[in-house]
């Protein structure tokens, strides 16, 4: 089985954040997915256990899940350097 390199990892879900926040996808993220992202791009941060299943199972899921995330393209380009 070949090895995976963890700054791989990490630089392939800092490209899928981005793809998606590009795309103007809502974005659902732990604590260390979404770690170095400015403050002020549009990812719905979750911890526990709990606070996810609390999310996904609200009512306002579908809407958040609609919604448009408007992102500056200097902000992405930060994140992913």
């Amino acid at each position: 089985m070949p090895r995976v390199d963890c700054a791989d990892l990490v630089r392939g879900e800092a490209e899928d954040i981005a793809e998606a926040l590009y795309n103007r996808v809502p974005v659902l993220a732990t604590p260390r997915a979404a770690q170095g992202l400015p403050s002020q791009i549009g990812v719905t941060v979750l911890e526990t256990a709990e606070e996810w299943q609390r999310f996904l199972g609200g009512e306002s899921v579908r809407q958040w899940a609609r919604s448009k995330v408007p992102v500056a393209a200097e902000s992405l380009r930060e994140y992913l350097r």
